[in-house]
């Protein structure tokens, strides 16, 4: 699909009423990106897996006994799942909608049984509390990241995977301060962030960096609250993770040779060195 004629609907589904579920019958129906095939769901898993392995070298507690905090999961909620059938066995989810869909969580988590993971059956007449309750999950939606209402200490973990980068830099460190309060002492979060210019996953007529190219009045233009990108890179996620007082245990960029070399960019991006970084893991730890 064109990345404008995307960009189009997208913004036109921001502006209507119950655009979120225009957005997931797109999904669904028309993209076919919903549910996710098995190959997809594989890599949920392994990510999963590797969030948990990232979080178990900094702290020494069991990960069935930790807390877990998660916010922006998506329509399948497909890596918590995973999470769980992995030995998470606590996690509150926070969603600033109730965008989640009791026919995607139980085909998530078919899916994910049937790569060998350990879940139980969600029954159809189960409502999505129930369905996620049968494995520690608790999900809130809507549910303020920026604000949990959570008693202070009351998190071992926090994870996320190709979250942030959809979250404005203003409400990104409201979150920070609020995963900072929440955190129990020696409390870690793993971030997986993806910096490619996402319209590029479905037109291959633009490459990752293509949305740099814009000064900010123009890319408001296109972005929009249904694929909001804050077009933030590597460094300043660094910058952005210091401010707010945590450790940064382990930074992984990731570059992406596939990236231009010397792309066309805003005035805001030139002279840059993290331009070739396509993604970053990040495990901060609180002091």
């Amino acid at each position: 699909m064109d990345w404008k004629a995307k960009a189009y609907i997208q913004r036109a589904f921001s502006a209507a009423p119950g655009g979120h579920r225009l957005n997931y019958l797109m999904q669904r129906f028309v993209t076919r990106t919903l549910p996710q095939s098995t190959e997809t769901l594989k890599v949920t898993a392994d990510t999963a897996k590797r969030h948990l392995e990232a979080i178990a070298a900094y702290n020494s507690k069991p990960i069935s006994e930790m807390r877990f905090f998660e916010f922006g999961a998506g329509y399948d909620l497909s890596e918590p799942i995973a999470a769980a059938g992995l030995g998470v066995k606590q996690r509150v989810l926070y969603d600033i909608r109730p965008i989640a869909r009791p026919a995607m969580i139980r085909s998530a988590a078919t899916g994910l049984r049937e790569l060998g993971l350990l879940l139980p059956e969600f029954r159809d007449e189960w409502s999505i509390q129930e369905s996620l309750a049968s494995i520690g999950l608790r999900y809130v939606a809507p549910g303020d990241a920026r604000a949990t209402g959570l008693e202070v200490g009351s998190i071992d973990a926090c994870t996320t995977t190709s979250v942030l980068e959809h979250i404005s830099a203003p409400d990104l460190e409201a979150i920070l301060t609020e995963l900072r309060r929440i955190l129990a002492r020696g409390g870690v979060c793993s971030f997986a962030i993806d910096y490619h210019d996402h319209f590029a996953r479905t037109d291959p007529g633009i490459n990752g960096l293509h949305f740099l190219r814009f000064e900010e009045k123009d890319w408001k233009k296109w972005n929009c609250a249904l694929q909001y990108q804050n077009r933030l890179r590597h460094e300043d996620y660094v910058e952005m993770f210091e401010r707010a007082r945590f450790a940064l245990s382990h930074v992984e960029p990731v570059p992406d040779p596939k990236l231009p070399k010397d792309p066309v960019t805003a005035a805001r991006f030139r002279g840059r060195t993290d331009l070739g970084i396509g993604d970053g893991w990040f495990v901060l730890t609180n002091p």
